[in-house]
């Protein structure tokens, strides 16, 4: 059947929380399963967190179904500022796809939605997401800058990209990888941090400015 796109309500908590352990899971949870991974897992994935997300008016979550099964998700958080060199003010905190449907192109009408709705746009990825981090790239995204998140600690590098008008300093994006910081020592040396929350959900890590929390990360799941 036909792929619909639709706007979550709270009735719809549940399965985004669902969705959004799975595909967390599945993008972080490369070495398996610890006890930071699945504490930040069960504490950030719950039908009242999805709920409260929901009822906040500056947060839009977009639904991608099929014959009622929720397959994807995007969520747009609007007024949050880039923290890099871009003007966009709405942050395209997650972008998920569950892993058994990438591929189907989910992942690109989400963010086309998500682009007309917002206008210019602006995302975190894990640097070591380049699956991700290409297809953003071929959907037209340019790096305009880094920031880091924090779990348990342990610094991890994310590449700020944008969609739409920027300044005429923005950068190309490069696909390097940079190691992670090896302790919050060196975090200084970025101009900002973020935090899984960004992603509010997070994968593509959700992250805030001046917050703590998981490295967000544009998973495969996104494609």
């Amino acid at each position: 059947m036909t792929v619909t796109l639709r706007r979550a309500d709270a009735n719809d908590a549940a399965n985004l929380a669902a969705l959004g352990a799975l595909v967390w899971l599945h993008t972080y949870s490369t070495d398996g399963i610890n006890a930071s991974l699945a504490g930040y897992v069960l504490g950030r994935f719950t039908v009242s967190a999805k709920q409260a997300l929901l009822a906040d008016p500056q947060h839009e979550v977009w639904l991608a179904e099929r014959d009622g099964q929720l397959l994807a998700y995007a969520t747009l958080q609007h007024g949050q500022a880039c923290p890099g060199q871009h003007a966009a003010r709405c942050e395209l905190a997650t972008l998920y796809v569950h892993p058994l449907f990438a591929g189907q192109g989910l992942g690109s009408q989400l963010l086309q939605h998500a682009h007309r709705r917002a206008g210019a746009l602006w995302l975190s990825v894990w640097q070591h997401n380049t699956r991700a981090i290409a297809f953003y790239q071929a959907q037209g995204l340019q790096h305009v800058g880094g920031t880091v998140f924090e779990l348990d600690g342990r610094a991890h590098r994310n590449l700020l990209l944008a969609l739409g008008r920027a300044d005429a300093s923005r950068q190309p994006l490069k696909l390097v990888v940079i190691p992670d910081l090896p302790d919050a020592s060196q975090q200084h040396e970025l101009t900002c941090f973020q935090t899984m929350q960004s992603v509010n959900d997070v994968p593509i890590p959700l992250a805030r400015a001046g917050q703590k929390g998981t490295p967000q990360v544009l998973s495969s799941r996104f494609v």
